[in-house]
């Protein structure tokens, strides 16, 4: 048997047959299948092809409007590995370490962070005191303020949750730290780097990232949240300070699934587009 023939063998052996069942997955959501309450746009690929795609209930309680797959929707924290990929691709220029201290792109801060490193930050075991976790225990939830006004609360935090790399805590604080990091070495705004950067050379040009969660911005879903007692009220996360916390991707690909990046920093994504990039990917392999 031929190098070429056995190879061909191989991979039609190792192929595996899927039986994809699209009235199990309805079952999963059926109760949201609604048009009264909010709900979820579901999408699924197999082996790179889309294969199900669906919305179900609400995109906002106002209107109202269904939710389908091509309307944004915020990811929330998934924008940190966004964040994180955008530092990356600076250390594959050349232009930032791993390993760098972050003191190198804020010496301002107190003495007690600058030997804490980049890799450290952004793995959850830096040890650093949780700048948001601070500002929202005495000021709630709700306050607005400028990301820079909440970084420079590291100026003055003289000590630490616990010695680096020793233990896992989560900390969105750290990845405000990558995102203005990232602003200092390359000179942009991290929503301009990413699209330069990652999402127009990929063609997912319909993705975004939110500066704040009361602008304007086209298909996009609204966020509710279960109100105390009952029923749902519209969230609103931080005001302005979620605004670059490196946290809310609205992703989108034209013209089905999209999705929202956020980035308070949180990104705007459709389901579509996520969709599309795992075909484009697949083909690619």
């Amino acid at each position: 048997m031929s190098v070429a023939s056995r190879k061909s063998h191989l991979e039609q052996s190792s192929r595996t047959v899927v039986a994809f069942d699209e009235a199990k997955v309805d079952a999963i959501f059926r109760e949201i299948d609604q048009c009264h309450l909010p709900g979820a746009a579901v999408g699924v690929a197999l082996n790179g092809r889309p294969i199900y795609r669906k919305g179900f209930g609400l995109a906002s309680m106002e209107l109202p409007i269904t939710l389908s797959p091509s309307i944004r929707m915020r990811i929330y924290s998934v924008t940190k590995h966004f964040t994180c990929l955008a530092y990356m691709l600076l250390c594959e220029d050349g232009e930032a370490g791993i390993d760098d201290p972050i003191g190198r792109y804020f010496p301002e801060f107190h003495p007690a962070a600058h030997q804490v490193t980049m890799r450290q930050v952004m793995g959850n075991i830096s040890g650093l005191r949780d700048a948001f976790g601070l500002s929202f225990q005495f000021c709630g939830t709700q306050w607005e303020a400028p990301s820079t006004d909440v970084i420079a609360l590291y100026r003055n935090i003289d000590d630490i949750d616990a010695s680096p790399a020793t233990t896992w805590i989560y900390n969105s604080g750290g990845f405000l730290l990558v995102g203005h990091a990232v602003e200092r070495i390359s000179g942009l705004s991290l929503g301009d780097f990413m699209r330069r950067r990652i999402f127009e050379p990929i063609g997912m040009h319909d993705t975004l990232l939110r500066r704040t969660d009361i602008d304007f911005v086209p298909r996009s879903a609204t966020m509710h949240t279960k109100a105390p007692g009952s029923g749902y009220t519209k969230l609103n996360v931080g005001g302005v300070v979620r605004r670059e916390i490196a946290e809310n991707l609205h992703l989108r690909r034209p013209p089905e699934l999209h999705f929202q990046l956020d980035l308070s920093h949180k990104y705007g994504a459709r389901i579509d587009e996520l969709l599309s990039r795992t075909n484009k990917k697949k083909k690619n392999a």
